[in-house]
């Protein structure tokens, strides 16, 4: 009972927390808000055929299936943060139901409960799930894939659970090209116990259908466009800007650091640990056989599904563990099926560890509300810490420049900008415009710290070209102390750059705007004197 409490509370925070942020919190998920939004419109406008074409053809880098899952959400309603957030935190909810519903298949409700608690409180899940993005698709494809495999290895009466195995490997497929590594290694598992030692002719054939199944329903748009998912993918791990530093022991510590206190959350990490404890005293005093022949199968395709998207990313030179959240899933219900081995109905000790473990995370998500913290960066970590995770984040109203844009007869204006924050970015900048339906304003970054030397001279050339300069006053209060974070380098010109442009002849300067609401920052408008005014549409 105290668990199901725990999550429905998280569940009512996270919805709080929706509700809380107006505008999308970070380039990743006011881009994919955009195009939920561009999705809709282009059904109203093209109907269902061209739609399905264009969700084929345009933003080829990433797998669509967060794009199917909202939009019959956006078409019935509207393409707002709160709605594709919604859709989100709905699609992981069926994901727990999947992990709890997998876990009671092969052990009792005490390792299926043990399970589901720490995914529905694990920081990094709970972060990806009450945004907008690709990672609950995949969530839910993990979860599905982890109960029809499981029914397939306990031999359920049903013979069309390969049939569920190959929608959820396709789910998987078409949201993120790392699923490879995940349904990949549930087929591997399922190929391998089929062949080895007793060969099940059965299960041979219920793993190739399923693969063959999944293979056809994602090849019209990985035919198409996997060279452009290849090359994302390639350019994803190798990103530095969330590196922790090369390949080695120092780096794996940093991350294992990272992964306790952002992924699995710190008193999350204690549960784990003291049950491991536990289940390794009680296997040194009984030698007899804990784990039965299918546990221990299930217990195989647990491993096979999160080890190599693990070891994928540790190996890589991108540390955001948001890249392999996904591997939680499964490396949970294979804790869950350990657990259900556990005295928990005998010792109630054991119980009480446990209650008070979930609720002491759950504390340490609540304590940013009742404080009324706002969020601050940290350099040491890639992700969202348990005690961050429900502060409140900075908010733009991006209207304003919009409105000032308006009145100075640009409806489509081309903008460039230098600096960097969650809240400064193309995505945030031109969603009013896009709400507004005019998407083809463009927006320019014009210098971040991978760039090298800034060349003040190509700078001050290119920015010539567009009608509206941005730049903020001063580094945003979050980032005040945090001198290595990247956000930080990448605002380390915006002065100089303020100087250039009051010294500049050809630009005007406009008002100061000032935005945000934890602490709002000015934020200098500069506009090009020769520029060519549009007619106001009718």
């Amino acid at each position: 009972m105290g668990m199901y409490l725990c999550l429905v509370v998280v569940l009512i925070m996270c919805i709080y927390w929706i509700y809380d942020h107006p505008y999308g919190v970070g380039w990743d998920e006011s881009g994919y808000i955009n195009r939920a939004y561009m999705d809709a419109v282009f059904w109203a406008k093209q109907g269902p055929v061209d739609t399905v074409r264009l969700l084929m053809k345009s933003d080829r880098e990433r797998p669509p299936a967060y794009r199917f899952l909202v939009l019959p959400f956006t078409i019935l309603g509207d393409a707002t943060p709160q709605i594709t957030r919604l859709v989100s935190l709905g699609v992981f909810t069926c994901a727990l139901v999947f992990t709890y519903l997998a876990c009671r298949i092969m052990v009792n409700r005490w390792g299926a409960i043990y399970a589901t608690a720490l995914t529905g409180l694990a920081p990094v899940l709970l972060c990806s799930s009450m945004t907008f993005g690709t990672d609950t698709a995949f969530y839910f494809s993990c979860a599905g894939t982890i109960y029809f495999t499981f029914c397939i290895l306990k031999k359920c009466s049903s013979r069309f659970y390969w049939i569920g195995l190959a929608l959820a490997l396709a789910i998987g497929g078409m949201a993120k090209s790392s699923f490879a590594l995940v349904g990949g290694g549930a087929i591997f598992s399922l190929l391998w116990f089929a062949c080895v030692r007793r060969y099940d002719t059965a299960l041979l054939k219920t793993t190739v259908k399923a693969g063959i199944a999944a293979l056809i329903l994602i090849a019209p748009w990985w035919v198409v466009n996997y060279q452009y998912a290849w090359k994302y993918a390639k350019y994803s791990t190798g990103f530095s800007r969330h590196s922790l530093g090369p390949v080695g022991v120092a780096t794996w510590l940093k991350i294992s650091e990272q992964f306790m206190v952002c992924s699995v959350g710190t008193i999350c990490t204690l549960l784990v640990l003291g049950f491991m404890i536990v289940f390794l005293k009680q296997r040194l005093r009984n030698k007899k056989q804990i784990l039965n022949q299918v546990e221990k199968r299930a217990l195989g395709v647990c491993l096979f599904m999160s080890l190599p998207l693990i070891l994928a990313q540790v190996f890589s030179q991108n540390h955001n563990l948001r890249l392999s959240s996904p591997a939680l899933i499964p490396l949970y219900v294979g804790l869950g099926i350990l657990a259900s081995k556990l005295p928990w109905d005998a010792s109630k000790p054991l119980r009480r560890f446990f209650l008070a473990c979930i609720y002491g995370q759950l504390f340490l998500f609540i304590s940013p509300i009742l404080t009324n913290s706002n969020f601050k960066y940290s350099p040491r970590y890639f992700g969202i810490p348990s005690s961050q995770l429900f502060t409140h984040r900075e908010q733009w109203d991006w209207r304003k420049l919009q409105n000032y844009c308006d009145s100075e007869g640009l409806r489509q204006p081309s903008i460039a900008y230098l600096g960097n924050l969650n809240t400064l970015n193309p995505p945030q900048i031109s969603y009013p415009w896009i709400k507004r339906r005019d998407d083809q304003v463009k927006i320019k970054w014009l210098w971040r710290i991978e760039d090298g030397c800034l060349d003040w001279s190509v700078v001050m050339s290119e920015v010539k070209k567009y009608d509206v300069v941005i730049v903020p006053s001063r580094l945003h209060e979050s980032l005040q102390g945090k001198p290595r974070h990247s956000m930080v380098m990448d605002n380390v010109h915006n002065q100089e750059f303020l100087t250039h442009l009051q010294n500049d002849s050809s630009f005007a300067m406009g008002p100061l705007l000032t935005m945000g609401r934890n602490d709002p920052l000015p934020v200098y408008v500069f506009l090009r004197k020769n520029r060519s005014v549009e007619e106001p549409r009718l």
